[in-house]
C-alpha cells in the first residue's frame, strides 16, 4: 500500500489541558519518536486521520518542521468509554527495512448450508512482515462453501506479494460447526419439566376433593390392607 501523506501542526504547548483545547479544535495530540531520534509532539486534523484509519493505512509519511519522516502508526489512544480518539503514538521507520505489524482480516463469500450451523470468527487480525511500503490495508478470508465441521487456519490465507507469516500458521481464524447445546443435569431438567399455565394451575386445583369428601372406593380398599 502506498505511504500516506499526513499533514502536521507544531504542538507549542503540552499538558492534559492544552490537548482538551487542541480535541476541541478538532486537532489531535500526536507524538514522534525512534531511530535514536529526540521524540516529537504535535497534531493532526481529526477527520482527515480518521478516513485515513478507515481506509486502513498504517504508515505515513508526517510533515514536521518542514521535512518528511516515514513513520508507522503505533498506539491510538481511546476515552474511557472507547469512543472517541484522544492521542496518537507514530514510530520512525527506516523504509528499507521490514516491520512487524498486525493486519485486519475481511471474511468474505457464504458458507455451506447446514442446519443449526454457526460460522464462528475466532481472529479478527493476524501479524505479517513487509516493507513499510508494502503494509496492506487489511486481508481478505474466502468463507465461500466451508463445509459443516471444517475450520481456516493461518497458514490457508493467501497474502500478497512480499509479505510473510508471523503469527502461528496453525492458529484458527474462522470455523464452521454446529451449535451447541447445553447439556448439563439443571439444562436438562429444566427442558424435562414442562410449564405449567395459570390455566392448568386452575384446573388442577379445582381437581383436589373438597373438605369432607370420601375418598375413591380403590382408595378405600388400599388404606384397609394397610
Amino acid at each position: 500500500m502506498k505511504i500516506t501523506q499526513l499533514k502536521t501542526e507544531p504542538r507549542a504547548k503540552l499538558g492534559s489541558a492544552n490537548s482538551r483545547r487542541y480535541r476541541r479544535q478538532g486537532r489531535l495530540p500526536a507524538i514522534v519518536y525512534g531511530l535514536e531520534v529526540e521524540p516529537v509532539s504535535f497534531t493532526v486534523d481529526r477527520e482527515a486521520f480518521e478516513h485515513e484509519l478507515e481506509e486502513g493505512h498504517r504508515a505515513f509519511k508526517l510533515e514536521i518542521g518542514g521535512k518528511e519522516q516515514a513513520a508507522l502508526l503505533q498506539v491510538i489512544q481511546y476515552d474511557a468509554l472507547g469512543e472517541y480518539l484522544i492521542h496518537l503514538d507514530f514510530k520512525r521507520v527506516d523504509l528499507t527495512k521490514k516491520v512487524r505489524v498486525k493486519i485486519g482480516l475481511h471474511y468474505v463469500g457464504i458458507p455451506a448450508v447446514a442446519s443449526n450451523g454457526v460460522v464462528d470468527h475466532v481472529s479478527e487480525d493476524i501479524e505479517v512482515e513487509c516493507l513499510p511500503a508494502e503494509i496492506p490495508a487489511h486481508v481478505e478470508v474466502s468463507i465461500n462453501g466451508l463445509e459443516i465441521g471444517a475450520h481456516i487456519e493461518a497458514k490457508d490465507v493467501k497474502l500478497p506479494a512480499g509479505v510473510t507469516l508471523v503469527t502461528d500458521p496453525h492458529r484458527v481464524l474462522v470455523s464452521h460447526h454446529f451449535k451447541s447445546v447445553d447439556l448439563s443435569p439443571t439444562a436438562v431438567n429444566e427442558t424435562a419439566q414442562p410449564e405449567m399455565t395459570k390455566e392448568k394451575k386452575d384446573a388442577a386445583a379445582d381437581a383436589k376433593p373438597a373438605a369432607g369428601a370420601k375418598p375413591a372406593a380403590g382408595a378405600e380398599k388400599k388404606d384397609a390392607k394397610k
